[in-house]
């Protein structure tokens, strides 16, 4: 009987993956990124549908340059801000990818049990077409366009480190955290940007003892919060991100303590956010609404 040619067949594929490559990178700039749908836990999923479990890194391994969104490691800050992102409405995911400098949307058909088409017309009757539809018909680009009107600011995230407890939830229905052991607590604060972005941060902080508070980043140093036992004080500041992860280091240090006591007193953190120094009133109100409800870290990972 006549054998299958598994050869030949990865060849066929490998081949049509790699016009689908050429044509994605004749549309975009080289520095582009693009925002790949649906979004995939990564690694070790169960398939999706016929997408398959890794399918969808085969857009990178056939352009260069372009940064795709698939691969952020599941738990990590660069996966909790997808997930962030995952929970807007289209019309405010796609406003808030624009203004995150993201150039573009891919959607990949093989993974939505309709070949994509209900997300397609979705997309296009809030941006116009797609730019693009892949050689092998496989995926379809839908160019971002920054619009001046759009009430979205970049999404800059705010993600628990090292020297935290697990998130919980206080009866105001704020999520907290609280520092555990005697090292310095550490926030990462995501910035999407290819800039630099100035912020401004702010958090509620209440500690066991008197204490004197010291934040500070690799090359900034805020001023000493004294903070008293069992009342809360409000953290404010204005911080300059670079592109990627800033990490901000906390520390309360024991006031009235010999040197045989504690280097640091446990401390803890709630309504921690980050908004651009820039971002829209109407969009900053927004988040306010939302601050009861809204998360640094998803439900699952509190879990």
């Amino acid at each position: 009987w006549k054998t299958f040619n598994y050869a030949q067949a990865n060849q066929s594929k490998f081949d049509r993956d790699q016009a689908s490559g050429h044509a994605i990178q004749e549309t975009l700039a080289q520095d582009a990124r693009v925002y790949q749908l649906p979004y995939i836990s990564f690694p070790e999923v169960a398939p999706r549908f016929n997408e398959g479990s890794y399918g969808l890194l085969r857009r990178y391994l056939h352009t260069h340059g372009i940064s795709w969104s698939y691969g952020a490691m599941r738990g990590r800050e660069s996966d909790q801000w997808i997930r962030k992102i995952e929970s807007f409405a289209m019309p405010k995911r796609l406003a808030t990818l624009a203004a995150s400098d993201f150039d573009a949307v891919l959607i990949e058909r093989a993974a939505y049990t309709d070949g994509g088409e209900a997300i397609e017309t979705e997309i296009s009757n809030l941006i116009g077409p797609p730019t693009l539809i892949c050689p092998d018909m496989s995926c379809s680009l839908f160019r971002l366009e920054p619009s001046n009107d759009s009430i979205a600011s970049p999404l800059l995230l705010v993600v628990r480190g090292s020297g935290f407890r697990s998130w919980t939830r206080n009866e105001d229905g704020r999520d907290m955290t609280e520092s555990a052991g005697d090292q310095p607590s550490r926030l990462f604060l995501l910035n999407p940007l290819k800039r630099r972005e100035v912020a401004r941060l702010g958090f509620t902080i209440s500690s066991s003892s008197d204490a004197m508070l010291l934040a500070k980043t690799d090359r900034l140093t805020f001023p000493r919060l004294q903070l008293r036992a069992g009342r809360e004080e409000s953290f404010a500041g204005t911080i300059e991100l670079d592109p990627g992860i800033t990490t901000l280091i906390l520390s309360a240090t024991p006031t009235g303590t010999n040197d045989s006591g504690p280097r640091n007193s446990n401390f803890v953190l709630s309504g921690v956010r980050i908004d651009p120094i820039d971002a829209p009133e109407i969009d900053q109100d927004l988040r306010k609404t939302d601050a009861g409800s809204d998360t640094i870290f998803s439900s699952k990972e509190r879990q």
